[in-house]
């Protein structure tokens, strides 16, 4: 196994560590997960560049890869519905989406073909890489007022309306986006059925 699939590797195990300390719910917790999530998504992007400057992609990678992503968005994604910093709705399209995707490069694999991240994927991912970093630092601030008896220093309703909403938005709009790319691009997938 190469560098770049050990990295992809590790963000997995790490998202397995994000969801153990989110689950304690406070300052010094949520400060740790905050720092494993940035942590995984800049180990994304290094593995990546590893694989492409050391000529060292592989299938599993290439599968893998988009799975350790997938794993990544789902468990924080849940995580901020089930504090109720995020609507179930949205994030029900945009896991449904990813679900319907590993789907369908699993397809794809039986078939001797291997579905490549394309640049509406790339994008739908740095909005959701930024929507997450947002999200925790309002819910960091949440907790720092909170755990410590301490006056904010953010207008959550003003942060929610101009900055959390319209991104959360974005991101489902460059999901869906990029889902109908997918689907368009790989329509010959289908006409087996």
């Amino acid at each position: 196994m190469n560098l770049a699939n050990k990295i992809t590797c590790l963000r997995i195990l790490l998202t397995g560590l994000v969801l153990i300390f989110a689950s304690f719910l406070n300052f010094y917790s949520i400060l740790i997960a905050a720092i494993l999530g940035i942590s995984i998504c800049l180990l994304d992007v290094l593995d990546g560049w590893l694989a492409r400057k050391h000529k060292i992609t592989t299938d599993f990678g290439r599968i893998v890869d988009p799975l350790a992503d997938k794993i990544f968005s789902a468990v924080v994604f849940i995580f901020f519905v089930s504090i109720g910093m995020m609507p179930f709705t949205i994030v029900a399209i945009i896991l449904s989406r990813e679900i319907t995707v590993c789907g369908m490069r699993t397809l794809s694999a039986k078939k001797n073909e291997i579905i490549e991240a394309d640049v509406f994927g790339k994008i739908k991912a740095a909005f959701q890489d930024v929507t997450f970093l947002f999200f925790g630092l309002v819910l960091l601030h949440r907790l720092y007022v909170r755990d410590f008896h301490v006056a904010g220093i953010i207008n959550e309703e003003f942060v929610k309306g101009f900055v959390l909403n319209p991104l959360l938005y974005l991101t489902l709009t460059f999901t869906i986006l990029s889902f109908i790319n997918y689907i368009y691009k790989n329509r010959h997938l289908f006409t087996d059925f």
